[in-house]
């Protein structure tokens, strides 16, 4: 299985660089692993004009059967039984 982590501008503090780093390595133990870098949106007062232009980006470069697991720090926290499930459950899928 082949995974790819799409990472949107540069990480701004310590704990999100740790974080990628944490899971670039532990998916490349689990097989190939595409690590992909877009530019974040300039950003001029719209929020949601950011988003949905990244968003955008992002999703061009998704394959109509891949599966999406998106980190973000007001997402639900996921421990590492739970995310070693996230992976079964893709390898399951194909």
């Amino acid at each position: 299985m082949k995974y790819r982590v799409i990472l949107v501008g540069k990480p701004r503090c310590e704990w999100s660089n740790s974080a990628v780093s944490t899971y670039v390595r532990r998916l490349r133990a689990q097989g190939g692993l595409e690590e992909l870098h877009i530019k974040a949106e300039p950003f001029r007062g719209d929020v949601s004009a950011v988003q949905q232009a990244e968003s955008k980006r992002v999703l061009k470069m998704l394959g109509p059967r891949d599966q999406v697991v998106v980190l973000d720090e007001r997402g639900t926290a996921v421990d590492t039984p739970g995310f070693a499930s996230i992976l079964e459950e893709g390898q399951m899928l194909g």
